[in-house]
C-alpha cells in the first residue's frame, strides 16, 4: 500500500490485519467473528522503497516551480518564502535519492551533487534577496551577473534535466538519457514470494483478488523453470523505467540464455501485457543488454493445463498468447481434456505427517537453493499416492507443519523466514499438481 508522506513521494506502508486467520502458507481462511480490521504503519528503517519514477517526477516538478520563482524573483518576502519552501522540497528529495534502488551509487551521488549545487545558489539568494537587483531596483537585469546566483542555478537546473530526461507517460519512442543508461541498473528481486505479495492484499476477497493471480503466476513461473532448467531464468526481474508510468517494472519471466522476456496475464489482460513486455524489452536493451544479442519478446511456451488448487472442479489453462512475450491463462470449469479428475480425499497418516515435518525442518535449517529445494520436495512427493499428494496441496497441511517446525527451529519467530516459508509452500503446491497431472 502506498502513501504520500514527503514532497508528494509515495512510499510503502505496512498493512496489519486483525481478526484474520492466516496459516503458515499465508492462506486466509477466516474473517473472524467480529469482522476483519486493517491498520497501516510505516517503518522508517526501510531502505530501497522509493520508486525512481515517483522521485524523479517529484524532482522535475520542483525544478519547474523553481524556474518560475527564479524567473520572477524580485526579492520581496513572498519570493523568499517560496524559495525556502522549494529548497526544503529539494532537501527532502536529496535525502530520498539514496533509497532509489534503480540507480547505481555513482548515479545517486551525481544527482545529489547537482541538487546540492542548486540549493547552494538558492541559499545565496535567500540570505541576500537584493543580490541580483539592478541599480534601478528592478530584478533580472543581471548588471551584477558575476555575483547573481539565479544564472548559475538555472544552469544547474538544465544540467540535471539533461541527466534525467523528461517525465510523463513512458514510451519506447522516447529513449533514456546517456546518464540514465549509464547509471540505472536491472536486478533480481524477492518480489515473487507469497509474503511480500500478501502485503498488497487490502480487501477481504482473498481468493479472487489475491490468491488466484498469485498462484497462477507461481504455477506458470515454476513450470517455465522446470522446462528450462538448464537456462538461467529469473522471475519478477526488476527493470527500471519500464512501467507505463515510468517507474520500475517487474518482468514475470526473464531467460538469460535465450534472451526472452515474458509477462503473465489473464486472458482479459493480454493487450496490457503486450504493452508491458514491449517496455521491458526496450528499456532492458538500453540499461542491461544481455552478454550477447538483445532482449526480445518470448515466442516459445508450451500450452498446458493443471487442476486448480483452490477449487478441484476447475482447471487453469495456460498458453502463449497471440502477442509475443505474453503468457495467457484462464481459470474455468474443467474441460476434461488433458486434465485428470481430482482424486478422492485420502487422510494423511501420522507417519507421513512426521516425514513432512522432518523434510521442512531440513529445508529451514539447510536453506538450499531453489533447484535443490525443488528436488528434495519432488523426491518426497513422488513417493506418495496421488490422493495423498492432493490432500497435501489442497488442505493446508504443509502450512500447518511449517508453523510447528518453524516454532521449533526459531523459538516461535516466524517473520525472519517468511520468504523461505512461502517458497516451500509454493513448491509443494506446484510440484504436487504437476505430479498429479503426470500420472
Amino acid at each position: 500500500m502506498d502513501q504520500n508522506l514527503i514532497a508528494r513521494i509515495k512510499i510503502p506502508m505496512t498493512v496489519v490485519f486483525k481478526n484474520i486467520k492466516i496459516n503458515a502458507c499465508y492462506q486466509y481462511y477466516n474473517r473472524g467473528e467480529n469482522g476483519a480490521v486493517v491498520h497501516t504503519k510505516v517503518d522508517p528503517s526501510w531502505g530501497s522503497v522509493v520508486s525512481v519514477g515517483e522521485i524523479i517526477s517529484t524532482l522535475q516538478q520542483s525544478l519547474t516551480n523553481l524556474e518560475d520563482v527564479l524567473k520572477n524573483f524580485s526579492g520581496v518576502a513572498s519570493d523568499v518564502e517560496q524559495l525556502k519552501t522549494l529548497n526544503k522540497q529539494l532537501e527532502e528529495i536529496y535525502l530520498f535519492i539514496v533509497k532509489v534502488e534503480e540507480y547505481t551509487d555513482e548515479g545517486k551521488d551525481a544527482i545529489r551533487k547537482k541538487i546540492a549545487e542548486i540549493k547552494s545558489e538558492n541559499e545565496k539568494l535567500i540570505s541576500n534577496p537584493s543580490i541580483c537587483k539592478t541599480s534601478s531596483g528592478t530584478s533580472n537585469g543581471r548588471v551584477m551577473a558575476s555575483s547573481c546566483p539565479i544564472d548559475q542555478a538555472e544552469v544547474y537546473i538544465e544540467e540535471i534535466r539533461s541527466m534525467l530526461g523528461v517525465g510523463g507517460v513512458n514510451d519506447c519512442s522516447v529513449p533514456l538519457t546517456a546518464f540514465e543508461k549509464a547509471n540505472l541498473r536491472c536486478h533480481s528481486t524477492a518480489r515473487g514470494n507469497i509474503y511480500s505479495w500478501m502485503l498488497k492484499m487490502t480487501d477481504g476477497d482473498y481468493k479472487q483478488n489475491f490468491a488466484e493471480g498469485l498462484i497462477a503466476h507461481h504455477i506458470i513461473q515454476n513450470k517455465y523453470r522446470l522446462l528450462y532448467g538448464g537456462s538461467r531464468v529469473e522471475t519478477e526481474y526488476a527493470i527500471p523505467k519500464s512501467s507505463v508510468a515510468g517507474n520500475q517494472g517487474y518482468a514475470d519471466i526473464v531467460n538469460f540464455t535465450s534472451n526472452e522476456i515474458f509477462e503473465i496475464k489473464s486472458t482479459n489482460g493480454e493487450t496490457q501485457g503486450a504493452k508491458e513486455v514491449e517496455l521491458y524489452v526496450c528499456r532492458g536493451n538500453e540499461i542491461c543488454r544481455p552478454a550477447s544479442g538483445n532482449w526480445r519478446k518470448g515466442t516459445v511456451f508450451p500450452s498446458f493445463k493443471f487442476i486448480w488448487p483452490l477449487d478441484p472442479s476447475k482447471e487453469i489453462d495456460v498458453r502463449k498468447s497471440d502477442y509475443d512475450g505474453v503468457i495467457s491463462y484462464v481459470i474455468r470449469e474443467k474441460s476434461n481434456l488433458n486434465v485428470k479428475p481430482a482424486p478422492e480425499y485420502e487422510p494423511i497418516p501420522p507417519a507421513t505427517h512426521q516425514r513432512i515435518q522432518d523434510l521442512i525442518k531440513r529445508i529451514l535449517k539447510e536453506k538450499p537453493t531453489e533447484l535443490e529445494q525443488e528436488r528434495m520436495i519432488r523426491v518426497f512427493l513422488a513417493g506418495l499416492s496421488t490422493a495423498g499428494i492432493y490432500a497435501l496441496v489442497t488442505t493446508g497441511v504443509v502450512g500447518d507443519m511449517l508453523a510447528v517446525v518453524q516454532t521449533y527451529v526459531s523459538g516461535g519467530t516466524l517473520a525472519p523466514a517468511a520468504v523461505l516459508q512461502a517458497s516451500i509452500c509454493t513448491a509443494f503446491v506446484v510440484i504436487g499438481i504437476e505430479i498429479i497431472n503426470s500420472r
